[in-house]
């Protein structure tokens, strides 16, 4: 009797493998015949990611990059001078106000880039991209309160 349980066992096992492999070539084939039409990848319950990208046309903005490298440098001096026996704190005091500068200027240019990008939207699509922004930061907001009410307790 356990023999016929091993067998029955085996051959569940055996079809179950056998229906996985089929369905894995099954999507490599669809796949390679998508990549041969050109067509879109996008998930199709959710389209609008795609659009989203596509919408804040992600080309690399010379001036950004060269804000966030300066950035970058300021913040590894600063912590640089921090990591100091003796660092000099009227030093890190420079350090930290350029930092700061730096970073605003980082955000006041996502800013007009956002605008610019707003002008060449229609109201539907910018209702899609920035309502989706508003869903985003209203969610960090609310684990940010979650997380401090933890804290409280």
């Amino acid at each position: 009797m356990k023999k016929n349980y091993i067998n029955y066992l085996l051959w569940i096992s055996f079809v179950f493998n056998i229906a996985f492999l089929g369905h894995f070539i099954y999507k490599t084939i669809q796949f390679h015949n998508f990549e041969k039409q050109g067509r879109n990848f996008a998930h199709p319950h959710r389209p609008h990611k795609r659009n989203k990208r596509a919408m804040m046309n992600k080309e690399i903005d010379p001036i950004m990059e060269e804000m966030r490298l300066k950035n970058v440098k300021y913040r590894i001096m600063f912590f640089n001078e921090l990591a100091k026996e003796k660092p000099d704190y009227s030093n890190l005091d420079l350090i930290a106000d350029s930092l700061n500068k730096t970073q605003s200027s980082i955000e006041s240019h996502i800013s007009q880039h956002f605008i610019l990008k707003r002008q060449t939207m229609n109201a539907d699509e910018a209702i899609e991209f920035y309502g989706g922004l508003v869903n985003r930061e209203e969610n960090s907001c609310r684990r940010i309160k979650e997380r401090q009410i933890r804290r409280q307790e």
